[in-house]
């Protein structure tokens, strides 16, 4: 009886329990992620490792993207009840810092990033007007099923 020939190793072949682990404890985050984007199939095994070694601890500040950000992660069913403890930053964008700008790098600054630094300030002024901020996160520490801690 001849013996048959070695097949080559299939990395789609692994378990998905093996790709878990393999990606929540082995991989560095850059090798994670391009392994994920290889194939549907890699990207469904690693599921799991993705939530829990991503979405386990997260960190939010009270400006209107990063609460759009975490009330978007709420409502999605594959990564929400990874989630176990939040963390919310006190980070504000302050109007005093165009008065205290170093003036030699600040017209340089100014034609780039004023207009969307004055955009960005409006928007958080008015989420603190008028209550947007308080409504998704009552919304959102409430439908966290695994929430431990803010």
């Amino acid at each position: 009886m001849l013996a048959s020939k070695p097949q080559p190793f299939n990395l789609l072949g692994l378990p998905a329990d093996l790709m878990d682990v393999l990606g929540f404890e082995h991989l560095e985050s850059l090798d994670f992620f391009n392994l994920r984007l290889a194939c549907r199939d890699l990207y469904k095994k690693t599921s799991k490792a993705f939530g829990r070694r991503y979405f386990k601890h997260m960190k939010f500040m009270l400006s209107p993207d990063s609460l759009q950000a975490l009330e978007d992660i709420s409502k999605n069913d594959e990564l929400s009840h990874y989630i176990r403890h939040i963390g919310i930053g006190t980070e504000r964008i302050h109007s005093q810092i165009l008065n205290k700008w170093d003036a030699q790098n600040f017209d340089e600054w100014a034609q780039t990033y004023r207009n969307e630094y004055e955009t960005q300030l409006r928007r958080q002024v008015e989420l603190d007007k008028d209550g947007t901020a308080r409504r998704i996160l009552t919304g959102v520490l409430s439908s966290l099923p695994n929430l431990q801690s803010v």
